[in-house]
């Protein structure tokens, strides 16, 4: 039987959204959304955690190639 091995990588990361209806005046858009509603948008905080899990065998570099790809992804400001 073969050894399972877990690779992982976190990550954080911050988005904003702004919610508002041109249908709407300021103070209905203001009453409707809240903060959300703020013209400079409103922002949440995020934190990824990929794992992946596989054996390891004696020839097989399967576990190496998806650390490679995972660390080279995530580092990449392309990928983002």
């Amino acid at each position: 039987m073969s050894p399972t091995t877990y690779i992982s990588r976190i990550e954080t990361f911050s988005a904003a959204h702004r919610l508002h209806s041109p249908y709407l005046s300021v103070e209905e858009n203001s009453k409707v959304y809240g903060k959300c509603n703020s013209a400079h948008g409103h922002g949440h905080n995020y934190r990824v955690e990929v794992v992946i899990k596989g054996e390891v065998k004696s020839n097989d570099q399967n576990i190496k190639h998806f650390a490679f790809i995972l660390g080279r992804n995530l580092n990449d400001k392309s990928f983002r």
